[in-house]
């Protein structure tokens, strides 16, 4: 379903991130468009998954490991908030997420078995890191990972890495 940039307004029925079949949901930029994430289906057909520049808020639910096939996750530029969930680390078709610009908090979870992941980016977020921060990383030898304004105590407020 790709729906980016058609001025939608309201609010999107959450039921419709639940269908079985769905492969892409592409609402970004829809600046007036509000909604909020479900329960994701065990075994959902979700591949991408494009809220950016929306009025999208709210969590990510854990159950977002349920979507095996997910590949491509660009939240950025909106209202969500609340932990990254430790089930993304689960996915390990995702090759694509980029979640900047929102008010995420709690520690950035492991990618370590994203082996397709080529990007990442959490930057302006309110998130944290703990104990040996690339070792957590995919294990893609060539991913740019980008954040900004991560707390560490040791590390510079701008980090973009390439592995």
């Amino acid at each position: 379903m790709k729906l980016g940039s058609c001025n939608l307004l309201g609010t999107f029925p959450n039921k419709v991130l639940q269908l079985q079949n769905l492969q892409i949901l592409d609402l970004a930029l829809n600046k007036n468009l509000s909604g909020s994430l479900p329960d994701f289906p065990v075994n959902g057909s979700l591949q991408s998954l494009m809220l950016s520049h929306t009025n999208f808020s709210g969590g990510i639910p854990e159950s977002i490991g349920n979507l095996k096939n997910l590949s491509r996750i660009e939240l950025f530029v909106g209202n969500f908030s609340g932990p990254i969930p430790k089930s993304i680390q689960n996915l390990t078709q995702l090759g694509y997420i980029d979640l900047s610009s929102n008010n995420f908090t709690g520690q950035i979870p492991s990618f370590q078995m994203c082996k397709n992941l080529t990007h990442v980016d959490l930057s302006r977020n309110s998130l944290s890191v703990e104990g040996k921060y690339r070792a957590q990383l995919g294990s893609s030898k060539h991913c740019m990972f980008s954040t900004y304004h991560v707390m560490r105590s040791q590390a510079p407020s701008h980090h973009l890495w390439e592995i």
